[in-house]
């Protein structure tokens, strides 16, 4: 029989129970990198049991929604726009637009995504008016989609639910986040918090190709952290993303599950069962995807770096399965948890260089 650990105290613990039982049932829809037909039938049977633990509906919404600019400036050579995005008749998504000042030629787009305790939009999109956001982006280096307009791409920094001046009540601290309360509504009628992420997301992909100087194709997609999670599922299910980085945030679901500081936007009912980290990460082949990890991250879990390796190589398999290893990269930098970038900009440039061809 499976027990919790005891004390001299004679208190019980549960963290042996509930680690035996993600033991029982782990990666039991694992990736099949036995060949490439059987790495897509894995996939195509996969993501339908995906979209209903996200709890979102099969055919996500395909028109453009409506959508006004509110402010445009120019600073220090960018061009800043902040769009709001109505999602609903009742809810909008604000969405900082930033490019570099005098483009006259279309650019590839890329969506930008926070994680917590910078802000929302502000600290990714370098809006540095609050003092905290300043530290976070200091801490973090979370003004990476600053970084990413600098170097000529159109970026798209928008607020999650829950996050920056989506909160859920006003006046709500712009640090903090209502992920715990939002998952208990969604979960308790069917929804989740990251399915919900995934369908404003999915919204405004459709919005991207209308705001110039954002040029038509396929675009990209990078989040450090939990920005990191909402990217790897945003392309999981929107076809149009051609490029994924996820930073800070490819670790595996059974050793950082209680060890880690894991908010409750990462739960979704019963995928831990099917697949881990890597298995998700394999989704996305034979897209661009970049994987960005600190050494001394405490989100690796208790062993480190070697937890992300092994997720690493699981996603490994199925890009070399079908013969496109090149496309998948990790990066591995000297540090904790933050947003690099130095090996990344250089990679993301090469494989997905901001200049529309």
């Amino acid at each position: 029989m499976v027990r919790g650990g005891s004390s001299s105290d004679g208190s019980v613990h549960l963290y042996p129970h509930e680690r035996a039982l993600m033991e029982e049932a782990h990666r039991l829809r694992r990736a099949d990198v036995s060949s490439p037909t059987a790495f897509h039938s894995w996939r195509e049977a996969l993501i339908p049991s995906l979209r209903e633990a996200l709890g979102v509906s099969a055919a996500f919404p395909s028109p453009a929604p409506r959508w006004t600019v509110l402010d445009e400036r120019e600073d220090d050579g960018l061009v800043r726009r902040l769009l709001h995005v109505e999602i609903a008749p009742s809810l909008v998504m604000p969405v900082y637009v930033l490019h570099r000042a005098g483009l006259s030629s279309p650019r590839r787009a890329v969506v930008a995504l926070h994680g917590h305790g910078g802000g929302g939009k502000d600290g990714v999109a370098g809006v540095m008016d609050l003092p905290e956001v300043e530290g976070a982006v200091g801490r973090y280096r979370y003004d990476y989609g600053k970084a990413l307009a600098r170097r000529g791409y159109v970026v798209f920094c928008p607020d999650l639910r829950g996050f920056g001046r989506r909160r859920l009540f006003p006046g709500d601290d712009l640090l903090g986040s209502d992920c715990l309360a939002l998952q208990g509504g969604a979960i308790s009628q069917g929804r989740s918090l990251l399915g919900e992420w995934i369908h404003d997301l999915v919204l405004l992909a459709r919005v991207i190709k209308e705001v110039p100087p954002a040029g038509p194709g396929g675009i990209g997609v990078c989040g450090f952290s939990g920005g990191g999670l909402a990217a790897l599922f945003f392309g999981i299910f929107e076809e149009k993303v051609e490029a994924v980085v996820v930073s800070g945030y490819f670790h595996s679901f059974r050793d950082a599950a209680y060890r880690t500081n894991l908010c409750a936007c990462n739960m979704l009912p019963r995928v831990w069962r099917w697949v881990e980290m890597g298995d998700l990460g394999a989704l996305l082949a034979p897209r661009l995807f970049i994987v960005e990890s600190g050494t001394e991250d405490p989100l690796n879990g208790p062993r480190g770096i070697a937890d992300v390796c092994e997720q690493v190589e699981y996603t490994k398999a199925a890009y070399r399965v079908i013969g496109m290893e090149e496309k998948f990269h990790h990066v591995i930098f000297e540090g904790g948890h933050r947003w690099d970038g130095d090996g990344v900009y250089p990679l993301l440039m090469e494989w997905f260089p901001p200049e529309v061809s």
